[in-house]
């Protein structure tokens, strides 16, 4: 499994943390968007916490 980390802009001026992940052995442009899965938490300690709770389920 590889992932992507990113910030993104949320609601207003809120700021959002994307999460993406995909089945290897492609990166990210090479891998077909049908074959990603996406999250988005809150850009702050939480949040990271949150993604990589998430990126286990996906492992």
């Amino acid at each position: 499994m590889r992932y992507r980390l990113e910030g993104v802009a949320g609601e207003g001026d809120e700021k959002r943390l994307r999460c993406t992940v995909w089945p290897e052995p492609f990166n990210f442009y090479k891998t077909p968007d049908e074959k990603k899965e996406m999250a988005e938490f809150g850009f702050c300690e939480e949040g990271v916490t949150e993604a990589i709770a998430w990126m286990n389920q996906k492992l």
